[in-house]
Formats: structure tokens, C-alpha cells, sequence
């Protein structure tokens, strides 16, 4: 090889580097691009729900979730997310729809059950008798409403783990997290059911503290009402409890993941179920509802939906055995 051929290679090989180099910078620009707009998008749907019902928000709305599906790319895995942020909306707007179908509150079968569980005790009251110090923050209460709030975060950050992790566990879990949110919302339109803070208000069962406001409001005083009026309110939602069905998902993606993070995802489940009784804000039947639909979605619903379109990586990976097989089969067939 001549002196000016090596030299026209290296030439070459540094162009096609410095190219190379070009495209991940353009490549890294886009999806920068694309992250913007997606949190932009999702900025200007959130500041307009509470004007959906009137034509500017609601074209607001609609243009901001048209954006978020033009510039996701068409990858698996941000076809995953595009469907999870829209889902989550969509849940998101008929959940506040739910408490103004007309169907009266259900303020009793709660109680009911509970004195036929305890022997006429409510657990919601016998936990805070015995425990909670009226007018006065303790550090378990601040623990527990810690548990409680990390019901808005925790599951969203666990999608980002998965999705870096395991594509197929965010798969499932990005599935069994949004059949449980829809297959929730039957219960919150067909049996609106108030909690038990709210059923003690109405004097329906003894007085119950609710500690949630309380706790938040004792850091930063007004911070309950400004959160509640960002999150939608809708405070007949009891049945089932979301918090533990979603938390039920929580717990057996981590038991995917191996035993250890299976047995955080118990302590987890265990500590939510515990704050949402104690905090006053569901009923044993709410949790009990709520991990049945949760369990469903994770070992029924989801397995279904997962069969019906299979992500890229697995398809290959299902074709990979049959490409394999083809020459054999080819040469048995001519003989």
C-alpha cells in the first residue's frame, strides 16, 4: 500500500469519526429538543384542566397532547412513555368527573364492615385513639404521611428505573400501572365513597383527625390546599383505594426484580397500608378492594395486553428460533 492510499484511508477513517461525532451531537440536540417539548406540553395540559370544559382550554388541551405525540420518538420504549403521560392525563381528567355522575355517597358499608371485621370498632378510630396525640405533630406521623405522599412520585420514578433497567418489567409495569388506574375508576364512578375523615365530619362514625393536612401544613401553612387544587381533588374516591393498588404494582414489579428489592417493595406495601388506615383515609375494605384490583391487573389484565403487541426486542427474539430452523426445514421439505 502507497504512502497516499494510507494516508486517503486515515483522512477517511478521521471524516467518518468526525461525522459519527456530528449525528450523536445532532442526535443529542433532538431528544433534548424532544424532552423540552414534552414537559412543555405537559406544563401547558396541566395549567388548562381546570378549564377543559371551556373552548380555549379545551383546544389548549388538545394542542399540548398533540405535540406530546408528534415529537415522541417512535421507539419502543418512548411509544411506552407516550402511553403512559397520555394515560395518566387521561385518568387524571375522569377522575375529577367521577364525584359528579349524580350516584349518591356512600358513607356506610365502610363502617359496617369494619364493625363486622373488629366487633363494632372502626380501625380507622381504634388506631388514632390509641396512638395519635391530637393537635400535636409527632415523628411517626410525619413518616407516615411521608408514605402516603410518596404515592405521587415513587411509581414514577420506578418507571424511569425500569425503563433503564429491564424494558420488558417496564413494559409490564407501565401496563399493570394503568390498568389499575382505569379499572379503579369503575369503582370511583359507581360507588363514590367518602373516606373515613370525611364520613367522621358528617358525624357518621366517632371523630377521626386528619393528619395529612396537618402534618403538611404544620412545615408550610397553606401548602395542603395549594397541592390538593394542583392534584384535582375528588374526595369521594375511598373505593378502592388507588394508593394500595398502585402500591400492590409497586411491590410485585420489585418481586420481578429479585428478592431483595421484593422484600423493600413488602415493606413498602405494608407501611402504605398501615398509613392509609391510621391517617384516616381509607377503610380496611378500600385496601382490601384495592389490592384485588391491583393483583388483577398484574397477573391477568397485564399478561393479556402483553400478548396482544409484543414489544420489538421480544419479537425478535420469538422469530430468532423460527429464522433458525428454516434452512433445516427447507432442505427436509426438497427431500
Amino acid at each position: 500500500m502507497s504512502l497516499q492510499d494510507a494516508a486517503i484511508q486515515v483522512d477517511g477513517a478521521s471524516w467518518e469519526a468526525h461525522n459519527q461525532s456530528t449525528r450523536n451531537l445532532l442526535r443529542a440536540v433532538m431528544n433534548l429538543g424532544r424532552g423540552v417539548l414534552v414537559l412543555l406540553a405537559i406544563y401547558v395540559f396541566l395549567m388548562n384542566r381546570q378549564a377543559m370544559t371551556t373552548p380555549n382550554g379545551l383546544i389548549h388541551g388538545v394542542l399540548s397532547m398533540a405535540v406530546l405525540f408528534l415529537v415522541l420518538p417512535r421507539s419502543q420504549g418512548w411509544k411506552l412513555w407516550g402511553l403512559y403521560i397520555l394515560g395518566l392525563v387521561g385518568f387524571d381528567q375522569l377522575k375529577n368527573l367521577a364525584d359528579e355522575t349524580g350516584n349518591p355517597i356512600q358513607l356506610h358499608y365502610p363502617i359496617a364492615f369494619d364493625h363486622f371485621l373488629f366487633h363494632g370498632a372502626e380501625a380507622n378510630v381504634w388506631l388514632q385513639q390509641h396512638i395519635h396525640q391530637p393537635y400535636r405533630v409527632q415523628w411517626f406521623d410525619i413518616g407516615l404521611v411521608g408514605v402516603y405522599l410518596s404515592f405521587f412520585v415513587l411509581p414514577h420514578i420506578l418507571a424511569i428505573v425500569f425503563a433503564r433497567l429491564d424494558i420488558r418489567l417496564f413494559r409490564s409495569y407501565i401496563i399493570g400501572l394503568l390498568a389499575t388506574w382505569y379499572i379503579g375508576l369503575i369503582g370511583y364512578f359507581l360507588v363514590p365513597t367518602a373516606p373515613p375523615w370525611m364520613t367522621s365530619v358528617k358525624g357518621y362514625m366517632p371523630p377521626i383527625d386528619h393528619i395529612v393536612p396537618q402534618v403538611i401544613d404544620h412545615f408550610s401553612n397553606g401548602t395542603y390546599q395549594r397541592g390538593y387544587t394542583v392534584i384535582g381533588p375528588n374526595d369521594v374516591a375511598a373505593m378502592p383505594s388507588l394508593h394500595l393498588a398502585i402500591t400492590t404494582i409497586v411491590a410485585l414489579a420489585l418481586w420481578r426484580r429479585g428478592w431483595i428489592t421484593g422484600v423493600i417493595g413488602t415493606i413498602y406495601f405494608l407501611a402504605m397500608a398501615f398509613a392509609l388506615l391510621y391517617l384516616g383515609e381509607h377503610y380496611i375494605i378500600d385496601e382490601i378492594a384495592g389490592v384485588t384490583v391491583g393483583s388483577f391487573c398484574w397477573f391477568v389484565v397485564t399478561p393479556r395486553l402483553e400478548r396482544l403487541t409484543l414489544p420489538e426486542p421480544i419479537s425478535r427474539q420469538l422469530a430468532a428460533p423460527r429464522a433458525w430452523l428454516a434452512a433445516p426445514l427447507a432442505r427436509l421439505k426438497r427431500t
